[in-house]
């Protein structure tokens, strides 16, 4: 009877902790490391070809700080220099303490083998260290551009949601966008240095704009056109609606498998304590 009763006692206790552990897994996410990240410092009348380089790195993305492109670029370089002891020549690719890669000739040999070799690197800032999965883009010092291949994010008064911000950047374009609150804009060229880059789209998403190559979204119910709903004819136009409060897919059905999965164990664990009570009695 002894024996049973611990048996009992010892299942039930399992199957909470199977429960709690499951819980754990299906609703609360785990951070993502995601990409490589780096920063880049640029800015000179021979930083071209280290230019185009950084812009074409893959399974990476670069902060990128155009010191002539605003006064606090140069701010942020300077407490880069205290930080990484990066020096005062440039462009320089900061990947972290003690890892940097300078100059024209350094970062064109070195660069994409370099950052190819690396895995899940996290962003060399000056107060932390975080892998991109959490990195808090709204809270870049300076007026960054944020660049990841074949799009780049471009400062633009610096307020949004972190998560979306990371997702249209990294993820995949158009399900990137969906329930993303946007406005349409026209592509202008990107400029890093003494170069542009010419990119095919462009939206507007709070204080960020988004640029990337690739097809356009017509039709997408989360793009609203800048300032204007209508179509064509003047009518409104019924899919242009705020959809940033929309449960992003497979939380709500993680949710529910959980509940259902902790119901059932409970039940099993309840009717194996009455089982216990009555070889008592």
């Amino acid at each position: 009877m002894v024996e049973n009763t611990l048996f009992i006692s010892i299942i039930s206790s399992g199957l909470l902790l199977i429960a709690l552990s499951t819980v754990t897994l299906l609703v609360v996410p785990a951070v993502s490391a995601g990409p490589n990240c780096a920063v880049y410092f640029t800015g000179c009348k021979d930083c071209v070809q280290a230019d185009k380089i950084i812009q074409d790195l893959t399974d990476t993305v670069v902060i990128v700080y155009d010191v002539n492109a605003a006064t606090q670029n140069e701010n942020v370089r300077t407490d880069f220099r205290f930080k990484y002891t990066i020096g005062y020549g440039m462009p320089v690719l900061v990947l972290g303490p003690g890892d940097f890669i300078a100059g024209n000739k350094g970062i064109e040999d070195l660069a994409a083998s370099k950052v190819a070799a690396l895995q899940d690197n996290p962003c060399p800032l000056v107060d932390e260290r975080p892998v991109f999965g959490s990195l808090r883009i709204t809270m870049l010092p300076g007026v960054p551009q944020v660049w990841a291949h074949d799009r780049v994010l471009l400062y633009d008064g610096g307020e949004g949601d972190d998560g979306q911000l990371r997702a249209v950047l990294t993820g995949s374009l158009p399900a990137a966008l969906l329930g993303v609150s946007t406005a349409r804009v026209d592509p202008r060229p990107v400029v890093m240095s003494n170069i542009t880059r010419d990119f095919a789209n462009a939206v507007k998403i709070d204080g960020w704009k988004l640029e990337w190559d690739g097809d356009a979204l017509p039709g997408s119910p989360a793009l609203q056109d800048s300032g204007d709903t209508t179509d064509a004819a003047g009518s409104a136009d019924p899919t242009a609606t705020d959809n940033a409060g929309t449960i992003p897919p497979g939380k709500g059905s993680a949710g529910l498998i959980a509940g259902i999965i902790v119901l059932v164990l409970v039940v099993v664990a309840g009717f194996m304590v009455l089982q216990m009570k009555k070889g008592k009695e």
